[in-house]
């Protein structure tokens, strides 16, 4: 939220501080996610569609980032 109006406003380098939390914190929650479903054989929607969420926004967040030259 507040990393995210703060970041627009200033350069590539805060771009990736507001990026990072983000993309570590959802990569680790679908990870944990798959582990789940793996070993505990949970197929419930809210366990298996949020993984579209889990790994899409931080490949997003990536994909910007490279493509924009902030990393």
């Amino acid at each position: 939220g507040l990393a995210c109006l703060y970041a627009g406003q200033n350069g590539k380098e805060a771009w990736i501080a507001a990026a990072l939390p983000t993309i570590t914190f959802l990569f680790l929650a679908g990870v944990n996610h798959l582990i789940e479903i793996i070993r505990v054989k949970n197929y419930a929607p809210n366990n298996t569609l949020i993984l579209i969420w889990d790994f899409g926004i931080p490949i997003s967040l990536v994909a910007l980032l490279l493509s924009t030259g902030a990393i």
